[in-house]
């Protein structure tokens, strides 16, 4: 029986200028590439084929982008930018300025995937935009599902407990839901 303990860890570095690679094989006591895996015929495959970089267009969001882009380029992965419009914001809004809002937010959220779109096609990959408009933790997922994601890059804020527990946090929802891996870079230090 072979009872060998493979850990396979993501992470970005201590100084936020790129990613720690740790894959830890105690059969063969070393590192190997962690962007990718073995298939069944024990050949090397990239570990991702579809990364979701969900954004909202802030302006520490560089350092996510950066992040997904080096991971991409490890397996010629498909960078997909997607920026959900948060129909929360209309609840409160008087009637008349809800078209205006939202044109206002529809041209963000398109900014925010083209600037992920165009770091993406600048890096030599293939990337695709998408705008949705929803539930931000739910839409992430939801598409995260319809592409069939291998991995999730997104950033977070760090928000304290009291923050979180009025505003909720889209990473943690994404973190504790999504049926892929994540990897949270946090924008507070970027």
């Amino acid at each position: 029986m072979n009872t060998a303990i493979r850990r396979r860890h993501l992470c970005v570095s201590p100084d936020l200028t790129g990613l720690e690679q740790v894959d830890i094989d105690n059969r063969r006591g070393g590192y190997s590439n962690p962007f990718t895996s073995r298939s069944e015929n024990n050949r090397t495959k990239p570990m991702y084929d579809d990364i979701l970089v969900p954004t909202d267009g802030g302006e520490q969001m560089d350092a996510v982008i950066d992040a997904a882009i080096e991971i991409a380029a490890h397996g010629d992965a498909t960078v997909h930018a997607l920026s959900v419009i948060d129909r929360g914001v209309f609840l409160t809004l008087e009637e008349g300025l809800t078209d205006a809002v939202e044109s206002e937010l529809t041209a963000n959220a398109e900014a925010a995937v083209d600037a992920v779109l165009e770091a993406v096609e600048d890096a030599g990959l293939d990337g695709e935009s998408t705008v949705r408009h929803g539930r931000p933790g739910d839409e992430i997922r939801a598409y995260a599902a319809e592409i069939d994601a291998d991995l999730i890059v997104m950033g977070t804020r760090g928000m304290n407990g009291h923050e979180r527990r009025m505003l909720g946090s889209v990473s943690h929802d994404v973190i504790t839901e999504a049926n892929c891996q994540t990897l949270v870079v946090p924008l507070n230090h970027a």
